[in-house]
């Protein structure tokens, strides 16, 4: 599992992009994970719930880190 400290990287929230309800765009549910060092951004809305889109779009950036250091 790879460490992340809070000045590598920078999270941000947005409101879901889908059409629709009177609860959509109400609360950010998306999350946008951008790592300084590489610059690698990870984008995650699928879930409903922005703890869920964070869990994946930090799993995501693990995996793309793990990609950058083994080339």
């Amino acid at each position: 599992m790879y460490q992340f400290s809070a000045n590598d990287i920078d999270v941000t929230g947005y409101p879901e992009s889908k059409t629709g309800g009177m609860q959509t765009g109400a609360i950010p549910k998306g999350i946008k994970v951008t790592h300084k060092a590489s610059g690698i951004i990870v984008i995650c809305d699928k879930h409903r719930h922005q703890h869920k889109n964070r869990e994946e779009a930090f799993l995501e950036l693990e995996a793309k880190l793990e990609e950058l250091k083994k080339e």
